[in-house]
């Protein structure tokens, strides 16, 4: 039911305003104490987790991407490009020096979204910047690659459609999450 609150409310996004709304939607008075109360407890985190797996599931189930939506498309598979950084002992900064930590690793991987496969992956010191760590652009003809602002460069995105492939970021723009810009050319 929050989730659903939080999402019907596009005036103000406030926890105050989700309170409102449960109760409009329960026809229970529910005090300000109790709400936040619920809302810091783990017990919430689990529920939401929960709730947002189960949708998921129901998600992916329901929803078939297949040859019938990509061929016209031009797409031949879909991959999400994303990187992980693991922290290191401080001794290893000569080899993995680190941008938020002494030490790490980065872990950039590419992973096909039609079937679940890990695709491509690289282990970097962990202060090369995403645009540096990138699965080779004759790989991506066709593929549609969906990556986060942390990759942006004009440079990147002109290689990509260069090797024929699309690309689709995600990110926040003007302070709105899930903002998406695109990038599709005719055949």
């Amino acid at each position: 039911m929050l989730v659903f609150c939080y999402l019907g409310d596009a005036k103000t996004f406030s926890l105050e305003s989700i309170r409102r709304s449960m109760m409009g939607h329960l026809n229970k008075s529910i005090s300000r104490g109790a709400f936040w109360e619920r809302m810091s407890g783990n017990r919430l985190k689990r529920n939401l987790q929960d709730v947002i797996t189960e949708l998921m599931g129901r998600l992916a189930t329901s929803v078939r991407v297949n040859e019938t939506i990509l061929k016209p498309l031009g797409v031949t598979a879909i991959e999400l490009i994303d990187s992980s950084s693991i922290t290191l002992l401080a001794g290893a900064k000569n080899v993995f020096p680190g941008t938020r930590t002494e030490a790490s690793i980065k872990w950039p991987a590419s992973f096909d979204l039609l079937n679940g496969l890990l695709v491509w992956f690289q282990l970097t010191p962990g202060n090369r910047h995403d645009r540096k760590c990138f699965p080779e652009f004759a790989s991506l003809t066709g593929k549609l690659v969906i990556f986060d602002l942390g990759y942006w460069d004009y440079a990147l995105l002109y290689a990509i459609e260069k090797a024929g492939g699309f690309f689709l970021i995600a990110g926040e723009i003007h302070g709105r999450d899930s903002d998406q810009r695109s990038h599709s050319r005719t055949r």
